[in-house]
């Protein structure tokens, strides 16, 4: 991202992201705060190891039994007790078809998460797929790898550096960073949380919270 911001020449931004976006978008305030005007945060996610559990292997699994099923499906019985390393090994195979097989599952267990009200399934073309596999691997290997970072609460411990941020939130995770820093400049909390890019009239439905000393 930083990268991104010096190619293009420029000096500050605001900082936009959804889901596994907010875990890049905040991990990247952290290490460049000078560079960050604010924050639009969609579908919070920390990316500490129990967000990842709750998610990839026992959680969510509680809420969607039946699409649970499916997403364990390609993965062999004795390997289901760590889904995350089974689907890193295969997204990252040298047999494309095995890598498609995973990307496809993973992007159908992700899809059926974002919304109470099932969407419709998706519809495979060789550009969908070709996209859920490139996105699929960067999130897995982010989570094999604990986002590249030994303190597992790595955000939170952080908060401080939030001090004094804009930020726009659709995820009351945002309340108690807040709180950990005794004070946000501004903070604006949806009451529509989900996770889904596509949930539409929004905006509206944001309530403005201020924290003070």
């Amino acid at each position: 991202m930083e990268k991104i911001r010096t190619t293009l020449g420029i000096d500050k931004w605001l900082v936009f992201g959804g889901s596994w976006g907010t875990t890049l978008a905040l991990h990247y305030t952290i290490a460049h705060r000078e560079r960050v005007v604010g924050l639009m945060l969609r579908g919070i996610f920390l990316g500490r190891q129990s967000d990842v559990d709750w998610l990839y292997q026992d959680g969510a699994s509680h809420f969607y039994p039946e699409n649970f099923e499916k997403f364990k499906a390609p993965i062999p019985v004795e390997e289901q007790g760590e889904l995350v390393n089974a689907y890193y090994k295969r997204l990252t195979s040298d047999d494309e078809s095995i890598c498609l097989e995973a990307a496809r599952a993973w992007a159908e267990w992700e899809h059926g998460l974002v919304k109470l009200i099932p969407y419709e399934p998706i519809v495979w073309d060789e550009a969908g797929i070709r996209a859920a596999l490139t996105i699929a691997r960067m999130e897995c290997h982010f989570f094999y790898h604990h986002c590249f970072v030994e303190d597992d609460n790595y955000i939170l411990n952080r908060a401080e550096v939030f001090r004094g941020i804009q930020c726009i939130s659709f995820m009351a995770v945002m309340m108690w960073i807040a709180y950990r820093v005794r004070r946000l400049n501004s903070l604006k909390l949806s009451l529509e949380q989900n996770s889904s890019m596509h949930k539409r009239q929004v905006i509206p439905q944001w309530n403005p919270l201020r924290w003070k000393h």
